[in-house]
């Protein structure tokens, strides 16, 4: 009976040893987790989610992991308008089809601006035309307006892509506008309240089919239903204005 005793005495303390060698086990991988997760975190906080756009070339957010983050505002079905000698505050004169003063060119539209497809480009002509006339004022004051499909929306942030060729096209200035009047007063300059005046944020021309840099808006607090986008001036003398894409970036 002793010896059983002394056996089963012997059985405990190793069973008791292999438990506290499990929980050691257990929360050694626990910390290296813990561990783990806080450099992630820490890493990830410090990192933009737009520099990854290399592997996401048309990325949907804009942030850090520990804050929250902005989300693009246009789905690829908005209803676009192109426009052109139209100026901030000023009401809107619609741009059309075509090759001459006035015009964007026809297999280059508005819609591409929010397909979401950096191949695709809009290349509009304002005072100039495709071929007569080159002027570092062609494709200024030309641009777009739409009322966006998820309806009203916090602006905060703005960034465009280059088009292919021709970096003497790109954007540099522009302005940007918001308006929560009916689809129908659109075209009054009255209509709209202007938020932004500046960069386009191609100062430094990152080449061709590439992603400038983000504009922040900072002082706005309205959640506008539609947006005015206005080109002021282009990097350099040509006959037109063109972007690939523009990312409306908010809440």
């Amino acid at each position: 009976r002793r010896e059983r005793q002394v056996k089963d005495a012997s059985r405990a303390k190793r069973r008791r040893n292999e438990e506290t060698d499990d929980e050691q086990r257990e929360r050694q991988v626990k910390n290296a987790f813990h561990q783990h997760q806080h450099h992630h975190r820490q890493r990830s906080s410090s990192l933009y989610v737009a520099a990854l756009r290399d592997e996401f070339p048309a990325e949907s957010y804009y942030g850090t992991m520990d804050s929250p983050c902005m989300t693009l505002l246009t789905g690829t079905n908005e209803i676009i308008y192109g426009l052109w000698n139209t100026t901030a505050g000023g009401s809107s004169s619609l741009s059309i089809p075509g090759n001459s003063i006035g015009t964007y060119n026809p297999t280059q539209t508005p819609q591409h601006v929010f397909d979401q497809n950096n191949i695709t480009k809009y290349t509009s002509y304002g005072i100039c035309n495709q071929s007569a006339i080159y002027s570092s004022r062609c494709g200024a004051n030309t641009g777009l307006y739409l009322t966006l499909q998820r309806g009203g929306s916090l602006l905060t942030g703005i960034r465009f892509y280059t088009a292919n060729g021709l970096p003497e096209r790109d954007p540099m200035t522009i302005t940007v506008e918001g308006s929560n009047q009916p689809s129908s007063a659109l075209l009054l300059g009255s209509s709209w309240t202007l938020m932004y005046n500046g960069s386009s944020g191609l100062n430094s021309d990152p080449g061709r089919y590439r992603l400038g840099v983000t504009e922040t808006i900072s002082n706005n607090v309205v959640y506008y239903k539609s947006y005015r986008l206005l080109i002021t001036s282009i990097r350099n003398i040509s006959n037109a204005a063109h972007y690939s894409e523009v990312e409306l970036l908010g809440y």
